[in-house]
């Protein structure tokens, strides 16, 4: 865990921070996604993310590593979620985006984009599917449909 959480530190609080303190959404996470694609596919850091694939080698006996490898996963879930949520209360997103799903979304591309880079994906691939994943957030004046889960 002290390897994770050296992991965490070193190569994802830069990106993390890219994505809270960027004002502008489509900027924010486009940085973001870029960033996740050259520390993915860094040479100083091992191939794809600990996080993600670290718990694919934990032993059955470790179940507290396992544990705390999906709490920092969740970390993620949650800090796309917080920046969708700010994004929505400033009429970045339109009234009724479903932010948790958004947030799933982009979480679960985040993983994928790990599982791409371990299996030797070139950063220049990543860095398109980022640059793709930006179709995925609704424009402002888009009026997704609201189903209750969004802000009124």
């Amino acid at each position: 865990m002290e390897a994770v959480e050296h992991y965490e530190t070193t190569y994802w609080a830069a990106p993390w921070r890219l994505l809270d303190e960027e004002p502008n959404l489509r900027v924010a996470v486009g940085r973001f996604m870029t960033e996740a694609a050259a520390v993915l596919t860094s040479l100083d850091a091992p191939c794809g993310c600990m996080v993600v694939l670290g718990t694919a080698n934990v032993s059955p006996e470790a179940q507290d590593v396992h544990d705390a490898l999906r709490a920092l996963r969740e970390v993620s879930r949650t800090n796309f979620r917080k920046r969708f949520e700010r994004a929505l209360d400033a009429g970045d997103l339109p009234l009724g985006t479903d932010v948790a799903t958004l947030a799933s979304t982009f979480n679960t591309l985040l993983q994928g984009l790990s599982v791409q880079a371990r299996d030797g994906a070139a950063r220049a691939e990543l860095e398109r599917i980022a640059e793709a994943s930006l179709a995925l957030l609704p424009h402002a004046g888009s009026g997704a449909p609201a189903d209750g889960r969004g802000r009124p």
